[in-house]
């Protein structure tokens, strides 16, 4: 999101931002629906953590971010991955951030409790 702000706007912030961009396109950070919220290669990377999952907010703020500083086609590229996440016709918070294309929703968002029209909870629903 750093990207998407004044912070590394700068001539003076050249190398940082050249280096976050390098990271951004990596293997490490790449994911089929957005980008991870841990890079794969750190210390504590499991694909369902919550701070490794793929958050289509943190992606679709990084995409703003790119197309400001002149990288509009993989702004376009995570855009779309974004959209991926709703083949199901769900937009979920986050999922998980595997390097697999199948689109594999993080365990808490598998089990949801609606409130009935006469509000009252209803049934547990599996997806």
């Amino acid at each position: 999101m750093a990207l998407d702000s004044e912070l590394l706007a700068d001539a003076d912030a050249t190398g940082l931002r050249e280096s976050l961009l390098a990271h951004l396109g990596s293997l490490a950070t790449t994911a089929p629906f957005g980008l991870v919220g841990r890079a794969r290669d750190e210390l504590r990377f499991t694909p369902f953590d919550y701070h490794s999952q793929v958050w289509a907010f943190a992606t679709y703020r990084t995409a703003l971010g790119l197309r400001r500083h002149g990288h509009a086609a993989r702004a376009s590229e995570l855009s779309a991955a974004i959209m991926r996440q709703t083949r199901d016709g769900l937009l979920p918070e986050n999922v998980g951030s595997s390097t697999e294309s199948e689109l594999r929703y993080c365990p808490h968002v598998l089990t949801v409790r609606r409130p009935a029209p006469d509000k009252h909870l209803s049934a547990r629903r599996q997806w």
